[in-house]
């Protein structure tokens, strides 16, 4: 019998109707759930903080993927103020942050268990049609839910707890019912007997699991944007631990098109492999 905590967090946005200006910020909507077994979690919470306090980031402070590309727009435009949530970063450089980041992910490789499922829509509405937010988000949720229960019904007593990063109360709860049809309605699954009866919210800042999902699911959109520390990042720590089935087959396994979707299968195919070769 294993324990598996699964820390999931998103990155981009999603619309229904979609303008070009929002594509241009959000071409991808990616939920990226981060898999460990529990007994490597207290492991991972005391170097995690171990690696803030070598690069001297104080241990209450949260460093987002986000904020490091936030950071350097604002120095380059001389925007960078005091009422911003990542000015406690203003002497570190950008090559520093990103040291902090892969040292971070590099802890993964400590681990005896990790997987990283991500799902992702593409906003292009040539390739996406339009689907209300909220069932977005519950496809999502779905989709993640049955690689898990997959991956780990090898033992009849394998359990996986959930802990996503709060979003808003609405969409808060609207996750929380979703989680819970599915759980009890099933689908071509018909029963969830891995996973938890109910999901669990945790403040990123108070989760070091939250803060490492952000991290792969920040990378990831980064290095399909084509950016090449990303790429470096994706390619060399976090593509060993993508879900994947026979013959390193990843798409479907870890990485899983929103709603299916065989052209756009395709195309993420052909963008990932670009990048890991």
């Amino acid at each position: 019998m294993a324990t598996y905590f699964v820390f999931s967090d998103e990155t981009g946005s999603y619309k229904q109707i979609r303008n070009d200006k929002f594509l241009k910020a959000h071409p991808f909507f990616i939920r990226a759930s981060l898999i460990i077994n529990s007994n490597d979690w207290l492991m991972l919470n005391q170097k995690f903080y171990q690696v803030k306090k070598c690069y001297g980031i104080p241990a209450e402070k949260e460093v987002k993927w986000s904020y490091i590309w936030s950071l350097k727009k604002d120095r380059e435009n001389e925007t960078l103020s005091k009422d911003k949530d990542y000015y406690f970063l203003k002497d570190f450089t950008e090559d520093n942050l990103i040291e902090f980041v892969k040292s971070c992910l590099g802890l993964l490789t400590e681990c005896s268990y990790c997987k990283i499922i991500y799902t992702i829509t593409l906003n292009d509405p040539n390739l996406t049609h339009r689907i209300d937010v909220q069932e977005m988000y519950r496809m999502h949720l779905q989709d993640t839910m049955q690689r898990i229960e997959m991956e780990i019904q090898n033992d009849d007593n394998n359990l996986a707890i959930l802990f996503l990063d709060p979003i808003n109360n609405n969409t808060d709860y609207l996750i929380r019912e979703s989680y819970r049809r599915i759980y009890l309605s099933g689908d071509f699954i018909k029963k969830y007997k891995h996973i938890k009866d109910s999901l669990s919210f945790e403040l990123s800042h108070h989760s070091f699991g939250i803060q490492l999902a952000d991290y792969c699911v920040g990378v990831f959109n980064s290095a399909l944007k084509g950016f090449s520390k990303s790429i470096e990042i994706f390619s060399t720590i976090l593509w060993q631990f993508v879900r994947k089935g026979f013959d390193e087959n990843f798409m479907g396994y870890g990485v899983v098109e929103v709603p299916k979707n065989q052209k756009v299968r395709q195309i993420l195919l052909e963008k990932i492999n670009n990048l890991i070769h």
